[in-house]
């Protein structure tokens, strides 16, 4: 059995998607780990989120990019239902050389935001506020399938 439409499915994911979005697809039986010393804060809002899950429910097929401010339980402000900012990660790529001498490109980049009003999950975590952005993946246009049911094979 091939794997080829999963892995073209994963890799538009990869491409539309933001970071912790596809993050959040790739590592969602991973165990919950934070480096940044806010774990507290972390632990608390994946109580309340997985909470609300199971006793609510979540549509097949949906999911929620979860994203956590860097602060204490005390900083923080609050948990609020938020749209995805118009933003990219303009991608860079560092060439570096490895301790036996060998080449290799670091990715880096420069997030750019280009919507800075509020409402936005970008706005959310400047101000403190955990941001929750339900998202769906089904990619078809359906605005373009009249059209294309037009076309003649």
């Amino acid at each position: 059995m091939s794997n080829k439409g999963k892995t073209t499915f994963m890799v538009l994911i990869i491409l539309v998607t933001s970071g912790s979005v596809s993050a959040m697809t790739m590592v969602s039986n991973c165990e919950i780990m934070s480096a940044d010393g806010y774990f507290e804060t972390s632990k608390n809002v994946a109580r309340i989120i997985a909470k609300n899950i199971l006793l609510d429910g979540l549509a097949e097929g949906d999911c929620l990019n979860v994203n956590i401010p860097k602060c204490t339980p005390e900083e923080l402000q609050g948990i609020k239902i938020w749209r995805l900012a118009k933003a990219v990660w303009q991608d860079d790529f560092d060439h570096r050389n490895d301790p036996g001498g060998k080449d290799y490109y670091w990715l880096t980049g420069e997030f750019k935001n280009f919507d800075k009003g509020e409402g936005t999950d970008e706005f959310a975590l400047e101000h403190n506020y955990v941001s929750v952005v339900p998202a769906h993946y089904d990619l078809t246009a359906y605005h373009v399938l009249p059209q294309l049911q037009r076309w003649e094979f």
